[in-house]
């Protein structure tokens, strides 16, 4: 039961609250900014990003859900590292689906540039917490085994190969 209710606050908190803030934040600051882009241009952002980001971020999710025997929360996290499914193509392929979905919402709901903000401020919120917070954590919970994981597998941007 607390698996489904830390899921559920997490899903809640970064699904929709956080794209409400910055979907409003981006239609602010577009009164002050905004660059032109071919609206064909957004509706590909828009294809590609939004599914995309949501299959990723999911598959991660259901991962550590059953594998790990955890939740995204850092106050119920995985038991064990995971190094498989989306992990074993980068080590945070929740960031990489949540910027994605970002950048697919926010281009949706507002526009480009929105979809842009978001995707730049998730990326350097979340993999600034990343890099300072969770990967200290990590290394000090699963010791060598997560350091050589990260020898290995890239933070954000996939290895399609191998």
């Amino acid at each position: 039961m607390r698996k489904i209710i830390f899921l559920s606050a997490d899903l809640l908190i970064f699904l929709i609250v956080i794209p409400v803030v910055i979907i409003r934040l981006g239609k602010y600051l577009e009164q002050y900014f905004s660059l032109q882009w071919n609206p064909l241009l957004s509706w590909l952002v828009i294809l590609i990003s939004l599914p995309t980001g949501l299959i990723i971020l999911f598959w991660a999710i259901l991962i550590q859900w059953t594998r790990g025997r955890g939740t995204t929360s850092p106050l119920l996290p995985s038991k064990k590292l995971i190094i498989s499914g989306p992990y074993k193509l980068c080590r945070n392929p929740i960031e990489l689906g949540t910027v994605l979905y970002y950048l697919g919402l926010g281009t949706y709901f507002a526009s480009l540039n929105t979809g842009l903000l978001g995707f730049l401020i998730m990326l350097v919120i979340g993999g600034m917490y990343f890099k300072l917070v969770e990967e200290k954590a990590l290394e000090i919970r699963f010791g060598e085994e997560y350091l050589e994981y990260k020898k290995k597998t890239p933070f954000l941007l996939p290895k399609w190969w191998e």
